[in-house]
């Protein structure tokens, strides 16, 4: 499991990368709710990205288009720093 934030995480199988929040059952095993798959870890991470702007205004820190397009730029250039070592 991949940590991106205390309400984001990246798993996988031999098919997919899921991506969603992190919930301990009783047991204390993990799962993911509300899962989205994904391919390829570029689009896994660009995934996450849209998750995370959309937490933001869900939340209420992002509360301007400003800002919005501020973050997005933000996070779109850490993806790219993460994403150039798999590019072949």
């Amino acid at each position: 499991m991949i940590e991106i934030s205390k309400d984001l995480v990246i798993v996988a199988d031999g098919h997919c990368y899921a991506v969603g929040k992190p919930v301990k059952k009783q047991s204390g095993e993990f799962f993911i709710q509300k899962p989205r798959y994904y391919s390829t870890m570029g689009q896994t991470l660009r995934g996450c990205v849209s998750i995370a702007l959309r937490n933001g205004v869900a939340d209420g820190t992002i509360t301007t288009l400003r800002q919005f397009m501020d973050e997005q730029q933000r996070l779109t250039d850490q993806i790219k720093v993460l994403l150039t070592p798999l590019e072949v």
